[in-house]
């Protein structure tokens, strides 16, 4: 959401698409366009994003009511969305979804005599969703394909009326995806961005192959020059007790399971009888639209937050299969009512393992949004939100950091995946790649070279690194992949320290002001017997706490004789572990705490060491 909030704040302010990577614009005019509309205010994206999903949830549910002719199904499946929403930054999704499942069914219902407008429809909705996720949009239009061909070979008729009507609603579909993304493309060309446009448009299928490529080729060790991706839990997970993943693999396995049967079942019914297939239209388009989201899911980014995309629309299929499932029995066999009636059980096992676990567990439902989260964190730009006591620590120091030691409006670095972090505190990233891992000098060659020229133009006054690795491989953390990077920030910047959740460099070490001086209200111990351990911890070293009038925050280090001794940052104080070597010298030895990041140290103190 950081990275979404820093674009539409740059294109209210009257940036241009040209200077982002990221998807469609249509997408992130939608936050530029609540920005003028509220002003640069993080909880009025928000409000917005949560009125879209539910917009979202209503419009799937009239496409499933549709589709199956039956309320209930669609009343569920809203009730599921709303109680396992997507990851806000991945609303995008459920956009074009709830967009174009409609359209999709109402072809699906629509006689071949009578659907020009309803084809020409659809694909105008899909020029819509190339305006705001190009590679949704690919994949739906390789959907709408197959519909249009399905739909060729049910029709009576010789090879070349058949075929008539294909080229025929192939042309009436493209004349209206040109048309509805004309406005689009002339404001590109207006604007200066229409190159940026087109190649942002027509490089997805290429990038699709690309990383289809590499999930394909992957072995389980990658150097760093060949990039990795993120893992599905394997199938020995769901009955891993100690994995923590066994829901999770669960869900996975039995939904890719739901697929394949579904396909089965559809084109037996279809090769059986030209008549079940023009029943089943409805729940082959849903299947289709299902089929659609798996692959982001399954081959590019397999993890819970990107699964609840894929489940959106699965609960879709599975409660329209549920409906399905009792049209048969009114001709089947006795014995064939218990097999279909098993199935349904489990289909809606699925969607009520789906809608418990992730209301309550699952990184975007309700439980997890409220449990532990009893802090308020305020930042720039309308930031205010519920985190942890623990987070609103940590959120407070890094805002520190970067707003003591910059200027507002400055450009910095923060990577991977933080471009949160200069939006909160009303500065803005440096680089235009706000995601990078290390796919990242594949899809974009001689990366690294560029972001170390820009950064020597730039002088940016703080560089912050994550110690994260997104795709949970060694290689994919940017100390690792792009360590030339490090070295050469390293050569050049005169301050670096390590903070809560990575490590900080900064620029202007030499025209800094006089370290703020923390006052210190208690600390001990004040003495001690050399060579006699106190506070004695479970590995043999002394303890020794000072308790300051204000948080110094992360990063901060115990001094001792001039003797960096790590330290644990509490509000209330300090505490670190003092090695033995440290304690042989009887006298008065300075004790103080020293914040670099934050320019900021205590009054120092004295500890005492008897002979």
């Amino acid at each position: 959401m950081g990275s979404y909030a820093q674009i539409a704040r740059e294109l209210s302010e009257g940036g241009s698409p040209a200077d982002f990577i990221g998807y469609g614009p249509l997408w992130h005019f939608f936050g530029a366009w609540i920005f003028k509309l509220a002003g640069v205010n993080f909880s009025a994206l928000l409000i917005a994003f949560h009125f879209l999903i539910i917009i979202c949830s209503v419009l799937l549910a009239m496409a499933l009511r549709q589709a199956t002719g039956t309320l209930w199904p669609g009343l569920v499946a809203a009730a599921a969305i709303i109680l396992v929403p997507p990851f806000l930054a991945s609303t995008m999704r459920l956009v074009c979804l709830a967009l174009i499942a409609w359209p999709f069914v109402a072809l699906a219902r629509t006689e071949p005599q009578r659907d020009r407008a309803v084809v020409m429809t659809t694909a105008a909705v899909i020029a819509v969703i190339m305006m705001i996720r190009p590679d949704f949009a690919y994949l739906y239009a390789a959907a709408l394909g197959t519909i249009l061909i399905g739909r060729t070979l049910l029709l009576s008729g010789d090879f070349r009326e058949k075929l008539a009507y294909l080229l025929r609603r192939t042309l009436y579909a493209s004349i209206a995806f040109v048309v509805v993304m004309a406005p689009l493309a002339l404001h590109a060309v207006i604007r200066g961005y229409g190159w940026h446009l087109l190649l942002e448009i027509v490089r997805y299928p290429t990038r699709i192959l690309f990383f289809l490529g590499m999930r394909l080729g992957e072995t389980s060790e990658l150097g760093s020059a060949s990039g990795s991706l993120l893992k599905m839990p394997p199938v020995s997970a769901i009955f891993d007790l100690s994995s923590g993943q066994q829901i999770f693999a669960l869900l996975i396995y039995s939904t890719l399971a739901g697929l394949v049967g579904a396909f089965i079942a559809l084109v037996w019914r279809a090769l059986r009888n030209r008549d079940d297939a023009r029943i089943d239209q409805p729940l082959f388009a849903i299947f289709l639209l299902a089929a659609c989201q798996w692959p982001i899911f399954g081959l590019f980014r397999p993890s819970w937050v990107h699964f609840v995309g894929f489940m959106h629309c699965y609960v879709l299929l599975a409660l329209a299969l549920v409906v399905w499932l009792n049209e048969p029995w009114r001709s089947a066999r006795r014995l064939d009512q218990p097999a279909a009636r098993a199935i349904q059980v489990l289909l809606l096992a699925q969607v009520a393992l789906f809608v418990g676990y992730g209301a309550l567990f699952g990184e975007t439902g309700l439980g997890m949004k409220l449990s532990g989260r009893d802090a308020v964190f305020e930042g720039k730009n309308g930031v205010r939100v519920r985190v942890s006591a623990g987070e609103k620590r940590i959120y407070d120091n890094v805002a520190a950091i970067i707003e003591q030691n910059s200027s507002p409006g400055d450009r910095i670095v923060c990577v991977p995946y933080c471009a949160g972090f200069p939006f909160m505190t009303d500065r803005q990233p440096l680089f235009r790649e706000h995601y990078v891992d290390d796919a990242t000098p594949l899809v974009y060659p001689g990366w690294l070279d560029k972001a170390i020229a820009l950064t020597d133009a730039a002088k940016p006054p703080v560089i912050i690194v994550l110690d994260w690795a997104p795709n949970d491989t060694h290689t994919s953390r940017f100390d690792v992949w792009a360590r030339r990077y490090i070295d050469h920030i390293n050569a050049t910047y005169p301050i670096s320290g390590r903070f809560e959740m990575g490590r900080v460099w900064l620029r202007d070490g030499a025209m800094r002001p006089p370290p703020t001086r923390v006052p210190v209200l208690d600390y001990g111990p004040r003495s001690a017997r050399v060579g006699v351990p106190f506070n004695q911890q479970p590995n043999g070293q002394s303890a020794l706490w000072i308790k300051l009038d204000r948080n110094i925050g992360g990063g901060a280090v115990v001094r001792l004789d001039g003797r960096d001794l790590p330290a644990v940052v509490t509000d209330g104080g300090v505490s670190a572990l003092v090695p033995a070597d440290a304690l042989k010298q009887p006298g008065q030895h300075e004790l103080k705490v020293v914040n670099t990041l934050r320019n900021a140290e205590s009054d120092p103190v004295t500890l005492v060491l008897d002979p």
